[in-house]
C-alpha cells in the first residue's frame, strides 16, 4: 500500500508488514504545497477557498493552522515516532534509499521507478532566509524528525 495514509489505518488486526515512509524537506514540502494551492483554479473546498481569498505570502500560508501540525497528526497516527518505521527514505537522495530499501527488504530487483516532473504550472516560490525561518519556526517538529529520520537511515 502507499500513498498519504494514516498508519492507524492499517493495524487494526495488528502490524505485521513494514512500515516506511518517504520525507521530503519540510521547507520544500510546504513550498509546493503553497505553490500547487497557488496555481489551481478555486477547488471548492473549505480551506483552498480561504486560501485563495486570503492572498497569503508563502510564510503566512506556513503559520496557517490548517497548514501547522498536519504531519504529526497524519503521518505518525498509531506509530511510536520515528521508532515505529522500519525503513525512511528521504526523497532528496531517492535513488540511493530506494537501493537500500531493496536491500532491506530482500527484493531480488530494485525497481526503476520514471521520474515525475512537478507539473504545477508555475515557477517555484522562491525562500529567503526569513520565510525559511518562518517554516522551521513553525514546523519545528517535522524539521526535527526529517534531521533524526536522515541521519538514522543514512
Amino acid at each position: 500500500m502507499h500513498g498519504h495514509f494514516r498508519p492507524r489505518q492499517f493495524w487494526s488486526s495488528g502490524r505485521n508488514a513494514a512500515l516506511v515512509m518517504w520525507m521530503r524537506d519540510p521547507i520544500d514540502r510546504i513550498r509546493s504545497w503553497y505553490d500547487f494551492w497557488d496555481a489551481i483554479e478555486p477547488s471548492g473546498e473549505p480551506h483552498h477557498m480561504a486560501f485563495k481569498d486570503a492572498d497569503m505570502s508563502l510564510a503566512e500560508f506556513a503559520r496557517w493552522e490548517i497548514v501547522t501540525g498536519g504531519f504529526a497528526e497524519i503521518f505518525l497516527d498509531g506509530t511510536d515516532g520515528l521508532d515505529s518505521f522500519d525503513f525512511i527514505g528521504i526523497t532528496e537522495r531517492f535513488d540511493e534509499d530506494l537501493a537500500k530499501l531493496a536491500h532491506r527488504l530482500n527484493w531480488t530487483t530494485t525497481p526503476r521507478p520514471g521520474v515525475r516532473t512537478n507539473t504545477t504550472p508555475k515557477d517555484a516560490t522562491p525562500v529567503d532566509a526569513a520565510t525559511r525561518q518562518v517554516i522551521e519556526r513553525h514546523h519545528e517538529f517535522e524539521v526535527d524528525f526529517y534531521r533524526r529520520a536522515a541521519e538514522r537511515f543514512a
